[in-house]
């Protein structure tokens, strides 16, 4: 008979091992687990102990190395005198099996699957098992059949299968904290960058950082959990479809930026670098991932156009209700940034491969050139800006030096508007007509001085109007809206020196 388990059902490992050990008729148990940890024990403590005071023969049988069996655990068996043997990890790879053997005097019971004894592997985790009723005599077969294959690393060496106890616990522990450099370094074999073919980006060197330094390497604590981290992992890709961990999971974004850490100075063993490269880990900046996700996106737009149009060539459209607009700024920004040597070799082939136009016709002198791609990119930075700020005004002191970068070039665009610029042959050259028309289009105010200035006028008219209106008499309490009567004595008092526009607003709302 054979039964599916799933954990939290009411068919699950952990109430399957609960069970079976409170089976009076037991006589034997025997696991066999590749990854254990104390929490996972814990969780069927007290029934494994009840077990062994009936006098029940209970053996471990545990994978050793860092991401599996925990010190804590062993020194829980150790010190519970509970039957144990280690099974270090070999050349021949890492103790795997996952295989809980149940004999009594007349059948065995035998649970396999995916469950670790973690305690993420008994609830958390989706995990799949099935425990078989057998005879004795088969459930023997399987287990010689186990262990004629770790007999075989014993004809490597008879230290790869340790029988566990307190009085060599500090002994094995002590070999235990040096498995690490005995057993998994290989800095010669690891693996020195990933470029993921869906991707293609750099996905971390390690052979870009010096040697000379005290490189932070793994300990103990950080491979205890190792596992159930890139289970938590595999779920978050899945989800998100995408490797880069967002702050606000700070467990896992801790762990992620630990391996790059280890990665990037050649201390993460090998074994773990190539778990995480099958499972679309990247070593690379996460920044970057992201950027080249959104330039990706619009490269396959771009390509998209080229099959339907059968041209490369898409010249910058200004309408914004044309479903090209937001490419026609993607495609000039491309050539732009290349000119400025700010596009990556990548970005660069693969924009060749679709035979992208680098060079495109000339419309008369600078201002005066629809295509220009330098203009475009700031026009482009501009349209982000408005769509952040409500505006399309920047202000050339703004504390932050790309905005006021960008407040430069508006003024620029404003000149050469509003005054035109003498070239050195003595002609003037003004804004183009098709610039002012995507300049206006997005809010830019050709006399922002002079309207800035109305806007403060009349936001300070509409304050004192509302006053007005809760003191028809001007006679608020003492202490309330000093602004707004200062401001109309001010007014009043400079009313022959204000302009006609301030005075005509003054008298039209009866403020003086």
């Amino acid at each position: 008979m054979t039964n599916l388990l799933l954990n939290n059902t009411s068919k699950s490992v952990l109430g399957s091992i609960k069970s079976l050990l409170t089976d009076l008729k037991l006589k034997r148990v025997v696991f066999y687990s590749g990854y254990t940890n104390l929490s996972g024990i814990k969780l069927f403590e007290e029934e494994m102990h009840q077990a062994i005071g009936r006098g029940v023969d209970l053996t471990f049988n545990l994978g050793l190395s860092y991401e599996s069996t925990t010190p804590e655990t062993l020194k829980y068996l150790a010190k519970s005198n509970i039957k144990t043997k280690l099974i270090l990890q070999s050349d021949k790879g890492i103790f795997h099996t996952k295989f809980f053997l149940f004999v009594t005097k007349d059948i065995a019971k035998i649970i396999v699957g995916s469950n670790n004894l973690t305690k993420p592997g008994l609830m958390s985790n989706i995990e799949t098992s099935i425990l078989n009723e057998c005879t004795i005599q088969k459930a023997t077969e399987l287990e010689e059949h186990i262990n004629s294959q770790l007999h075989e690393l014993t004809k490597v060496s008879n230290k790869f299968i340790l029988s566990l106890s307190s009085e060599n616990l500090d002994q094995i522990l002590s070999t235990y904290g040096n498995l690490f450099q005995t057993y998994t370094i290989d800095n010669s074999a690891i693996i020195k960058s990933n470029k993921l073919d869906y991707f293609q980006l750099d996905n971390g060197n390690p052979e870009t950082n010096s040697k000379e330094i005290d490189e932070p390497r793994p300990d103990t604590k950080f491979f205890e959990n190792w596992y159930e981290k890139l289970e938590e992992f595999k779920v978050y890709y899945k989800k998100f479809d995408s490797p880069i961990v967002k702050r606000t999971y700070s467990s896992l974004n801790k762990w992620v930026t630990l391996n790059k850490k280890f990665y990037m100075v050649d201390t993460l063993p090998k074994e773990y670098v190539e778990i995480l490269q099958s499972n679309n880990f990247f070593f690379g900046d996460g920044h970057e991932y992201l950027n080249h996700q959104k330039w990706l996106v619009r490269y396959n737009e771009y390509i998209d156009f080229i099959q339907k149009e059968g041209t490369s060539y898409l010249q910058r459209i200004k309408d914004k209700n044309d479903p090209m607009h937001s490419l026609s700024n993607w495609v000039a920004q491309q050539r732009s940034l290349r000119n400025r040597n700010k596009l990556s070799k990548l970005r660069i082939e693969l924009l060749d491969k679709v035979n992208f136009p680098w060079l495109t016709e000339q419309f008369g002198d600078y201002g005066n050139r629809l295509d220009d791609d330098g203009w475009f990119e700031w026009f482009i930075k501009l349209e982000k800006y408005k769509s952040e700020f409500g505006h399309a005004n920047p202000s050339q002191t703004d504390d932050n030096k790309e905005i006021a970068r960008l407040g430069h070039w508006v003024s620029d665009q404003r000149h050469l508007h509003n005054n035109g610029k003498k070239n050195a042959s003595g002609t003037i050259r003004w804004l183009s007509d098709d610039r002012v028309a995507l300049l206006e289009d997005i809010g830019v105010e050709w006399d922002y001085k002079n309207k800035s200035e109305q806007r403060r006028f009349l936001k300070k008219v509409e304050k004192f109007i509302s006053f007005r209106k809760l003191y028809p008499n001007l006679d608020p309490p003492p202490g309330e809206f000093i602004k707004e009567r200062n401001w109309r004595s001010q007014v009043k008092y400079h009313f022959h020196k204000l302009p006609d526009w301030k005075k005509s607003i003054l008298l039209g709302e009866k403020i003086i």
